[in-house]
């Protein structure tokens, strides 16, 4: 990609993005089957771009948006063996 500033439309400016993905490419990317992508984007959770009625998604947000999901112990927290008790 280029660093060119481009016009966008009603006169904005802005530089180009990455290629869109496709939800096929982002099932790859995630390692999940593409109607898992497609429920998750209808019900709002993935970011997504709408064009007309295509949906594309940009590789760097669905790679944040990935980073935020967290589960399990929290993040820098020391790992408690099976059986430890408090005091």
């Amino acid at each position: 990609m280029t660093d060119d500033i481009i016009s966008g439309p009603r006169g904005q400016v802005s530089r180009p993005r990455e290629r869109l993905l496709s939800a096929a490419e982002v099932a790859e990317l995630l390692a999940v089957p593409v109607t898992w992508v497609r429920e998750r984007t209808r019900a709002g959770h993935l970011p997504h771009v709408r064009l007309g009625r295509y949906v594309r998604y940009e590789r760097n947000e669905v790679l944040t948006w990935l980073s935020e999901q967290t589960s399990g112990r929290a993040r820098g927290s020391a790992f408690r063996s099976v059986g430890a008790t408090e005091r």
